[in-house]
């Protein structure tokens, strides 16, 4: 058994206390889209695989022009070939289904799913909710909506937060804190309905947290939450560590006011550190 009760004093929930936000549209290469995925419709490389091309192939789809032309852009081809494609309503809700997956397995011993609402462009706001998340049925359930679903904005994933906390003879026990976080994916969508590539984001990830936990020095009653900081650090951690290269996403920042020069990229500074 815990000792929720006592420990609590040392941490406080918030709502928004940090947020953590990562560009979804990194570059990537065409590897990505072909060879054994569903992302991309083969039939624009005339049905075959990247590894299958010829090295003196003519491409003749409409990507033709694309491919065989100089472009002045600063973006890389990988990044532009991808911008391109994800103007696709039926590629882009498949890379989509992919960053779910990924996202999910990124969790790991960090967080579990509570629930999930998905807002589209049509439909406005909580289109679609599973409001009870019993793991891979749920999955399976929110993939084959979404695989379905042209105009998604909005993904929201409430978390219940793993921790640990001190037990018996210093011994760790395992916290759980429900709604302690929370996952979000916006796809930026414009007046017309069509992906807006006129952002350098249009399709990002924000992780924010609702209680400072992991922060040696919080905002609780008691404001000294090394103990806690410490066992707790190294998950938060290696999960920030996952999100930029599991998903993947490129660390645009993080928003913490009330924590100023005490967290960063990886965590809370003095505890963050990658096992």
């Amino acid at each position: 058994m815990n000792n929720h009760q006592n420990v609590q004093t040392t941490w406080r929930r918030g709502s928004g206390l940090i947020d953590w936000n990562y560009n979804l549209f990194v570059e990537s290469t065409l590897e990505e889209f072909l060879p054994n995925s569903s992302l991309t419709p083969l039939s624009i490389f005339g049905g075959r695989g990247l590894r299958d091309l010829p090295d003196n192939l003519v491409v003749k789809s409409p990507l033709e022009k694309f491919l065989n032309s100089h472009s002045n852009s600063p973006l890389p081809m990988g990044k532009r070939l991808a911008r391109l494609l994800l103007t696709d309503p039926s590629i882009r809700r498949l890379w989509i289904v992919e960053r779910i997956e990924r996202l999910v397995k990124t969790l790991d011993d960090f967080a579990r799913v509570e629930d999930v609402t998905v807002d589209t462009r049509s439909c406005g706001e909580e289109t679609f909710v599973i409001e009870d998340w019993q793991g891979t049925q749920s999955r399976l359930k929110l993939r084959n909506w979404l695989t379905k679903t042209d105009d998604v904005v909005n993904i929201d994933f409430t978390l219940t937060l793993q921790c640990l906390t001190p037990g018996d003879r210093d011994i760790p026990e395992e916290l759980a804190i429900k709604s302690g976080g929370n996952i979000s994916i916006f796809v930026e969508l414009d007046d017309d309905g069509e992906l807006d590539t006129t952002t350098p984001s249009p399709i990002w990830l924000t992780f924010g947290l609702d209680v400072d936990i992991y922060a040696p020095l919080s905002w609780g009653e008691q404001r000294d939450n090394t103990k806690l900081a410490q066992l707790n650090g190294s998950r938060l951690s290696a999960f920030l560590h996952r999100l930029e290269e599991d998903i993947p996403g490129e660390f645009l920042g993080v928003d913490a006011p009330d924590y100023q020069d005490l967290v960063n990229r990886y965590g809370f500074l003095g505890v963050s550190h990658r096992p």
